[in-house]
């Protein structure tokens, strides 16, 4: 239903909703609260998105609404050198 993508050069998450034709809507552009969002990754209910920011070395923590597939902020600024993944283990 969602299609969320990073842009390192405005240092956001985007967001677009997939339509029935296939065609996608911008519905929401986010800050990674950081420079050059390396990777981002959904938990294994998709109701959070953790962001990785590798060139100020933070994480970024969103909720993500599942029926609107907006995201919001949760908390940023969590320490982490030179982050290029995100694994996040599914138990």
């Amino acid at each position: 239903k969602f299609l969320y993508v990073s842009n390192r050069g405005e240092n956001t998450l985007a967001v677009f909703a997939v339509q029935p034709d296939g065609k996608v809507a911008h519905i929401q552009s986010i800050s990674t609260e950081g420079d050059f969002p390396r990777d981002f990754n959904l938990d294994a209910d998709d109701s959070y998105l953790l962001a990785s920011n590798q060139n100020s070395d933070n994480l970024t923590l969103y909720f993500r609404d599942a029926d609107t597939g907006r995201l919001t902020l949760l908390q940023k600024d969590v320490k982490c050198p030179e982050p290029v993944c995100v694994q996040l283990r599914n138990e």
